[in-house]
């Protein structure tokens, strides 16, 4: 669904503070949002529309941010943005996560990343235990491959030498 989009004229309490405003003219895609027909909301006020407005909202069954910009002492532009799918999956990846650290703790394993870009070796604190380190020793890759077993060692490391090298550079026996 394309962006919402309005322009609507401030109103003020008797402090001169932005309280309200009175919806002028909207894009169809604002319409939609809303679920009617211009006729049936201008001139209504968004506390009207939209009991409980915040800047983020549910409507329709749709999670919707709401950004305002002020165009003028008394007028802002307002766009309204469907994030129902990014909330959705920002929810299924935190069950995931949750679902990792389970399986994670049920194996007792951990995870160790190295960022062959940066040369950034990440470790979660599950290493740290299982190498017998404090948590917050220096982290490098001779380390981790070090805490391997001796019989292990060697083919892990062939392993890894066999993805750092491109495809086209490997040489193979026939």
């Amino acid at each position: 669904m394309p962006d919402g989009a309005a322009v609507c004229e401030l109103q003020f309490d008797a402090a001169g503070r932005p309280t309200d405003c009175r919806l002028l003219r909207a894009n169809p895609a604002f319409w939609a949002v809303l679920c009617s027909r211009p006729g049936e909301v201008a001139g209504r006020t968004a506390c009207e529309l939209i009991p409980g407005l915040e800047d983020r909202i549910e409507h329709a069954g749709r999670c919707m941010s709401i950004t305002a910009l002020r165009v003028t002492d008394q007028r802002v532009a307002v766009l309204l943005r469907d994030e129902t799918e990014r909330q959705q999956a920002k929810e299924a990846l935190a069950a995931n996560r949750i679902r990792l650290e389970l399986a994670l703790d049920s194996a007792s394993i951990g995870v160790y990343e190295w960022d062959l870009v940066t040369g950034e070796h990440r470790w979660d604190d599950r290493i740290w235990v299982h190498l017998g380190l404090p948590s917050g020793a220096p982290l490098s890759f001779e380390r981790f491959i070090g805490a391997i077993h001796p019989d292990n060692r060697g083919a892990l490391q062939a392993g890894i030498a066999e993805e750092l090298i491109p495809p086209d550079r490997r040489s193979r026996l026939p």
